[in-house]
């Protein structure tokens, strides 16, 4: 996981916080009466408070408070016994006193000057790490911003409801006509399919192969980060859409709960409603306890209604 986002979070507080911590490594240089090493844990205790206003505070201590961090503070405020001086450690990197004698100055180099090195080179990994971190940042808020009303799609829609494009999306969910509709389709989603396409029996296999099957048909010959827009049958607008499920969050393990977690992320990152298409009632009422609104779709809207229910269509 790239990063992982603190409740309430938006993706600008985010950016915000990690232009910060990068500032702030970028001058933890160290010079007298201070060292890179000292500079440097320093300069990483500053970046846990900015990144914490944003970021899981546990995510920042595990991605920074690393064991070579609490080695170099030790060795930054602890002096050693009079060691030899060590062979290729360059006198800039040792602060001296000026009143320091031969001895004192062997005594620094043996006590600082290799984790000076070890903090420097410490230091620009942590500055390229940020600004990796940064750039994943930047692709969840570019998701984050683009417009339409959002919609995340349930295994159980896929599979028994009709082909997305042949829903009447205007009738049912209350949409302006000249308005997209951003169809969100998690990647748990498409795990459950991939399984369900080897489970159970014989109709399963066949709707989970044919669900696949109508997504990819939307899909091909794009990036997988690209929505696929397409016109349903009553002139709605469609962007269907596989998201990236490694930002900002971890995933859940049970299915439902992760498309409920996702649409709690996804209404967290955006701002705006999100609302969950499902004839699943345990799924339903998770998302409602949760703040999101549902779509039960019509049995019109369905190829065969839930267990229990009638069939409408073959």
């Amino acid at each position: 996981m790239s990063f992982l986002l603190r409740r309430g979070a938006t993706p600008q507080l985010a950016l915000d916080a990690l232009d910060q911590a990068i500032t702030r490594m970028q001058n933890a240089v160290g010079s007298y009466p201070s060292s890179p090493a000292v500079e440097y844990v320093q300069g990483v205790q500053d970046v846990e408070v900015f990144l914490g206003n944003a970021f899981s505070r546990s995510w920042v201590a595990e991605t920074f408070l690393t064991p070579l961090y609490w080695h170099l503070m030790e060795v930054a405020y602890l002096t050693l016994p009079d060691l030899p001086l060590p062979e290729g450690v360059p006198s800039h990197m040792v602060p001296y006193a000026p009143n320091e004698t031969r001895t004192d100055q062997r005594r620094t180099v043996a006590r600082i000057g290799p984790a000076n090195l070890a903090a420097d080179r410490e230091r620009l990994h942590q500055i390229e790490r940020l600004e990796q971190i940064r750039k994943d940042v930047q692709e969840l808020e570019t998701f984050a911003s683009m417009g339409g009303k959002l919609l995340i799609i349930d295994t159980n829609t896929l599979m028994h409801a009709y082909p997305l494009e042949k829903i009447q999306w205007q009738k049912r969910n209350g949409m302006a006509a000249d308005e997209i509709l951003r169809v969100l389709v998690p990647l748990a989603v498409i795990d459950e399919l991939d399984r369900k396409k080897f489970e159970g029996g014989d109709s399963m296999r066949r709707k989970a192969a044919a669900a696949i099957r109508s997504l990819y048909g939307h899909r091909k010959g794009l990036s997988p980060d690209v929505p696929s827009s397409f016109i349903t049958t009553d002139n709605t607008t469609l962007a269907l859409e596989i998201p990236r499920d490694d930002l900002g969050r971890t995933r859940s393990a049970a299915t439902d709960d992760e498309i409920r977690d996702f649409g709690m992320f996804v209404k967290q990152v955006t701002g705006r409603q999100v609302t969950v298409v499902t004839r699943d009632m345990g799924l339903q009422v998770r998302c409602e306890r949760a703040g999101l609104e549902t779509l039960w779709l019509e049995d019109k809207d369905m190829r065969q209604d839930q267990p229990g229910g009638k069939s409408v269509a073959s």
